[in-house]
């Protein structure tokens, strides 16, 4: 049993949940920086459940492509180490939980539940005729910052008159930008690839050179984003002027390590912090 879970969680890539949870709380903070542990709870487990099925979905469009991939062959699903069955039964597990969580959060939560899963399914479909797939799925993270806002004001009237709706909005545009960048950067990994079964990428499209340009350019207008929310409260003290340049200071790195060839670990290695730097950076601009 234990090492089945293992496989599930390599499956769906658990480790990965540190690009969207620290958004999703940064979200429920701008709503209200008075934490309430029963929606944070109710928030984790939305974006347990919605990862899940969106990962395992996205395995399963993927499938035949990974199969012929010779950097993905040897993953679970082509390999026959999880079965099909097992694949839905993530995706409808994941979906349940997740649905569970936004019927736990208020009525409007689960009428708008149906959005993320749409989401889910055309992005990982948008690589097959389009380079704006990456902006596909920095849709996709982009919606944990405005789902953990909207968990926590309850209602869509109260979201729109909510002060700090222009600051979550553009929180969301740095998630949106930020992933979308670094997706770019990952698909240096399967160019050749890519050009053989005529994926659109950026990198597949118009080179990596270009590719790279590209991402450090979505970066530094994510930046901008998180600057304006900042420059929107006359926040400059040195600890938010100093989170905004070590923000500043990791994509540097990350696109340092990409230009050397290094991309996985320009991926995860600097990317899984940024979030945990993205809560910490608005919860001293916005305190209790």
């Amino acid at each position: 049993m234990k090492a089945r879970l293992q496989t599930y969680v390599r499956f769906v890539k658990f480790e990965h949940t540190v690009f969207s949870l620290p958004n999703a709380y940064a979200g429920a903070w701008l709503a209200s920086p008075e934490v309430r542990w029963g929606d944070w709870g109710l928030i984790l487990l939305a974006l347990l459940g919605a990862r899940t099925a969106a990962m395992a979905l996205n395995r399963w469009l993927d499938r035949d492509l990974d199969a012929r991939n010779p950097r993905t062959r040897d993953r679970e699903l082509p390999t026959g180490r999880i079965t099909p069955w097992e694949v839905w039964g993530l995706i409808i597990g994941g979906l349940a939980v997740f649905t569970a969580a936004a019927w736990g959060l208020s009525p409007w939560c689960l009428s708008l539940s149906p959005v993320p899963a749409i989401v889910f399914w055309m992005y990982p479909q948008m690589k097959r005729w389009t380079v704006l797939a990456h902006l596909g799925v920095g849709s996709a993270l982009a919606l944990a910052p405005l789902g953990g806002f909207l968990a926590v004001v309850k209602t869509p009237a109260a979201m729109v008159a909510h002060p700090y709706l222009a600051d979550v909005l553009l929180l969301a545009g740095f998630v949106l930008l930020w992933v979308a960048g670094f997706d770019i950067i990952y698909a240096l990994l399967d160019v050749d690839f890519d050009r053989t079964v005529g994926l659109y990428s950026v990198p597949a499209r118009f080179g990596r050179q270009v590719g790279l340009v590209v991402a450090a350019l979505l970066h530094g207008i994510g930046l901008a984003c998180l600057a304006g929310i900042a420059v929107r409260h006359g926040a400059w003290t040195p600890a938010v002027v100093g989170g905004w340049l070590l923000l500043g200071g990791m994509f540097l790195v990350e696109h340092g390590l990409a230009w050397r060839g290094k991309i996985e670990a320009a991926f995860f290695h600097v990317n899984a912090f940024v979030g945990f730097v993205v809560l910490a950076w608005v919860a001293e601009i916005i305190r209790p």
